[in-house]
């Protein structure tokens, strides 16, 4: 009877704090998790890559995470920022296309047009949907 007086709420102690410490890290985790933006889908960009046979091609399809949804407006700034896209990736090279860092180097491109085009800090990321050569 004494091992049991002592023992039950010691055992009652531990499973609380198991379940309260279980939770909390969950809960800390919720509370640090970082907001996605809104997307904003760019059409497939298909361009020749400066090459000398002129048969090289690269397809790209690019999604923008942007700090707000796009309005109307900003919808209407889209063929500026693909203008800009279209003109850098067709000046690539076909060496260049092939490198890892060129994939890093036209996201950064693609995030300074964007902030261009629609203000400073308005594009918070730039994902891959396609990255294809031929």
């Amino acid at each position: 009877m004494l091992i049991l007086a002592t023992t039950l709420p010691v055992a009652a102690a531990g499973g609380t704090y198991l379940a309260i410490g279980r939770s909390a890290p969950a809960q800390r985790q919720q509370q640090h998790r970082p907001k996605a933006g809104a997307l904003l889908s760019l059409e497939s960009f298909v361009v020749n890559l400066d090459d000398a046979s002129g048969t090289r091609y690269l397809k790209v399809t690019i999604d923008l995470e942007m700090k707000e949804a796009p309005d109307e407006q900003s919808k209407g700034l889209v063929a500026r920022l693909r203008d800009g896209i279209l003109l850098y990736l067709s000046s690539l090279k076909v060496a260049d296309a092939l490198r890892a860092e060129t994939k890093t180097a036209i996201k950064k491109r693609t995030m300074e047009l964007a902030n261009g085009v629609f203000g400073k800090g308005a594009a918070m990321g730039v994902y891959y949907k396609e990255f294809v050569m031929q």
